[in-house]
């Protein structure tokens, strides 16, 4: 058996590793073998998936129900049978009734996981078609196939796709979102949730289109990259200040490039959201001291500047050289400290900065290679594994009634 507290982080074609022969080991297998064994199990999970997408859904409840008091009663005259028998071959006999006691059993006990598997499963597609106009079934087969696809739960998946309802209404792109949101969670070490938080968060914020979910996905990846930052820390700590840097017209892109390099000059997550908020606010504040030195450079406001093109980066490097020419320091043109320390970090790593806002600004692709690695790690392999394993209970619960019977038989 496999200990599920082991680490597997190494890919399929990196067979030489110590990690991957000790688990080919644990298998009993040899490291070419073991490869061609994962190879071969995904390869059965693409044939599964089709099958289960023929299952039908309103009969499983009852089908349940039906599996266990077929196996119960089958259980039942099979050790009446073997009772009359023993005398004749005790030896013999007890070995068959053990074996067949723990078959049956097995598939009483499957059946039983399985049924509880789906009733959760159940209970979180019932909540999206409260505020969802799409079918149960419909529902069901799309997070069930990512589920299979990704190796994260169709019950995660289920939950995160009520999320999205909730937070930008039943619109047709919401399994787009969830795709994202899911993948977004694998390549950011988060969960789904939590990545549907951030990204709902950031397109109602900025007033986007849900189409643009993929740019935004992008764009936090790579925030994590250039940045000392997670995922997680995007959605707890970035997110609220969302609204703020919307209205400062601060673009998505230059808050995130902010957010990167500051985590990666050492300030931590939080600090780093606090001095951009009230370095923001002070920008477009009016009468403040930020507000009037920036009206002196340029003879309008922030937010003017902002409306004509005019970007972040221009205008904190205006600000520091016009201090600099004064004797003075960005601490003497914002009035507090947490703005100043915000503008400084900035300032004092402005190459750095314009590097972190070019990388946002051509982040394409950012999610899906992120994405793309991990599913390679033995890690998500083997979440896909438990995945395929739940959909085989189910499958396993909705056969026809001759099948179930021969089965158990």
């Amino acid at each position: 058996m496999i200990d599920n507290n082991m680490t597997m982080t190494v890919s399929l074609n990196d067979e030489a590793s110590p990690e991957f022969k000790k688990m080919a080991n644990r298998f009993g297998m040899s490291t070419n073998k073991f490869k061609k064994y994962l190879k071969d199990m995904m390869a059965k999970a693409k044939e599964m998936e089709r099958e289960i997408n023929k299952l039908d859904f309103k009969k499983l409840q009852e089908n349940i129900k039906t599996l266990r008091q077929e196996a119960q009663t089958q259980l039942a005259e099979m050790k009446k049978s073997l009772e009359s028998l023993k005398a004749k071959s005790k030896d013999v006999f007890l070995s068959i009734e053990k074996w067949t006691t723990r078959a049956v059993t097995a598939i009483v006990a499957y059946t039983t996981i399985a049924g509880k598997q789906f009733a959760d499963l159940e209970s979180n597609i019932k909540k999206v078609e409260t505020i969802s106009d799409d079918s149960f079934k419909k529902i069901s087969k799309e997070v069930r196939n990512m589920a299979m696809a990704s190796g994260t739960s169709s019950k995660e998946l289920a939950g995160a796709l009520y999320e999205i309802v909730s937070a930008v209404g039943d619109v047709p792109e919401k399994y787009k979102i969830l795709e994202y949101s899911n993948k977004l969670a694998i390549a950011g070490f988060t969960d789904t949730t939590t990545a549907v938080d951030v990204l709902t968060t950031i397109l109602n914020g900025y007033g986007m289109e849900m189409s643009e979910v993929n740019r935004v996905s992008d764009i936090l990846i790579q925030t994590q990259n250039k940045g000392k930052i997670v995922v997680s820390e995007l959605a707890q700590y970035m997110g609220p200040i969302i609204s703020t840097a919307k209205l400062a017209k601060v673009s998505l892109e230059e808050l995130a490039g902010a957010m990167a390099t500051m985590t990666a000059n050492g300030v931590k997550a939080p600090e780093a959201s606090t001095y951009l908020k009230n370095m923001m606010n002070e920008l477009i504040k009016t009468g403040t001291d930020a507000d009037k030195a920036f009206k002196k450079i340029y003879g309008k406001s922030f937010l003017q500047f902002k409306e004509q093109g005019g970007t972040l980066q221009e205008a904190l490097i205006s600000l520091n050289e016009s201090a600099k020419k004064s004797g003075m320091t960005l601490i003497d043109v914002f009035s507090s400290i947490r703005s100043s320390s915000g503008a400084l970090v900035l300032a004092n790593n402005m190459d750095k900065f314009i590097d972190s806002l070019k990388a946002m600004e051509n982040a394409s692709g950012t999610t899906d290679k992120a994405f793309q690695k991990m599913m390679n790690t033995f890690t998500q392999k083997f979440k896909q594994v438990k995945e395929i394993l739940k959909e085989f209970g189910l499958s396993l619960i909705h056969i026809s009634e001759p099948t179930r019977h021969s089965l158990i038989s």
